[in-house]
């Protein structure tokens, strides 16, 4: 472009100098320009040349220049964020300091203000403190006794109510004995009876003997009448059975009554009582010879309100049984001893039922205790667990060491 804006100037001087008419000088200046426009022309393309040259080294140095420019740029304005934060912080410690100090000074106040009410108050707290302390020892202390009075209470009940077991006991074995006396009572009776029947017997044979001779026709039918009167009651005491108890007949009856023996079949009961038979009619006696009582045994029901595990040694338990309910947690076996349970087997009988166990007695139920089988309608797999007692009397305790047999139950 400056190499065209000189080519005009030369133009426009050579007209310019055309238009003087100098012709002599024409071809002068021509040369001189010509040769100063070469030199110009040469410099300005070596100009050229040295700017095409060092163009790129410029390029990168200012690229470098420009790299580290930016460079320092980073490292100031990371400094400047660095100093920002450190300022930021000091800032903040200074704040959080101050808050502090406030704080402290705030806990002094109110130290000091609590201290001043202590020290007005110490006296009166102290009193207070020992009241409360005072009123504490005497609640404990009431619990302590309430405690052993219950406990107290509860083993004179659990008295009480074995003293009327034990008075029942006692009533029902003199009920037994009393029995047993009017047995023994009616037993004499009826072999004084029996005496007297054989004594009337032998009286009506000798006079049958002495009429015998005076009326031979009615001597047969009086002997025959006589003998089965006779045959009749000599034997002394003739067994039968009547539903599940066993009679001994002494004398009694007519030939023709059905309560009359036959003819020979007197046993050796009566042989040692009389030595003939007793005279027809409505003298004879009937006694019961007793035979053995069926029982059941008597079983117990034994929970906890806490869970049901076999663990029968400090866990508390509620118990029922034959004799009572208890009312208080005990142990296994001190419970059962208190509902008149205590023989019973813990460890090998024992069934789990509901939310406990339950436990046979090893005892035959008296007529005064309660069947807690009947009570709780227990199903037939415990109910035929229970051992059966054949004992002696009713009225009685029995269990294995005194029953005539046992027949142990099965499951």
């Amino acid at each position: 472009m400056l190499r065209k804006i000189t080519l005009c100037a030369v133009v426009l001087l050579v007209a310019s100098g055309a238009s003087a008419g100098a012709v002599d000088s024409a071809g002068y200046l021509d040369q001189v320009l010509g040769d100063a426009l070469g030199r110009s022309l040469g410099e300005f393309d070596a100009r050229v040349k040295l700017e095409q040259e060092t163009r790129e080294t410029r390029r990168i140095e200012g690229d470098k220049l420009d790299a580290i420019r930016n460079a320092e740029m980073e490292i100031q304005w990371a400094e400047y964020e660095k100093a920002k934060a450190e300022k930021k912080r000091q800032a903040k410690l200074v704040e959080e300091n101050e808050a502090k100090i406030k704080a402290a000074r705030r806990a002094a106040d109110i130290a000091r203000i609590e201290a001043i009410r202590n020290s007005g108050a110490s006296n009166a707290q102290a009193q207070n403190n020992a009241t409360i302390m005072d009123a504490i020892n005497r609640a404990a202390n009431n619990i302590a006794q309430a405690e052993i009075q219950g406990r107290a209470a509860s083993e004179n009940a659990y008295a009480t109510v074995n003293a009327l077991n034990a008075a029942r006991r006692a009533q029902a074995d003199a009920e037994a004995q009393l029995v047993a006396a009017q047995n023994a009572a009616a037993t004499r009776a009826a072999q004084a009876q029996v005496e007297n029947a054989r004594k009337q017997a032998e009286a009506a044979r000798l006079a049958a003997a002495r009429q015998a001779s005076a009326a031979q026709s009615s001597a047969a039918a009086s002997a025959t009448i006589m003998a089965g009167v006779v045959k009749g009651g000599a034997g002394g005491a003739i067994t039968g059975n009547k539903g599940s108890d066993t009679y001994v007949a002494f004398g009694g009856g007519t030939a023709m009554s059905p309560l009359a023996p036959k003819a020979g079949a007197g046993t050796g009961a009566g042989a040692s009582n009389a030595g003939a038979g007793a005279s027809g009619g409505p003298g004879g006696v009937l006694l019961a010879a007793r035979e053995p009582v069926k029982r059941m045994e008597a079983v117990a029901y034994c929970y906890t309100r806490e869970n049901t595990s076999a663990d029968f040694g400090d866990t508390q338990w509620f118990c029922d049984g034959p004799i009572q309910k208890t009312e208080l947690k005990n142990t296994m076996p001190q419970a059962l001893e208190y509902v008149g349970c205590a023989a019973a087997d813990i460890d090998h009988r024992r069934v789990p039922y509901q939310q406990g166990f339950i436990l046979f007695c090893e005892d035959a139920l008296l007529p005064y205790d309660r069947d807690m089988a009947e009570k709780m309608s227990l199903p037939s797999y415990i109910l035929v667990r229970r051992n059966t007692y054949h004992c002696n009397s009713v009225a009685r305790q029995c269990d294995a060491s005194n029953a005539i047999s046992v027949v142990p139950g099965h499951g």
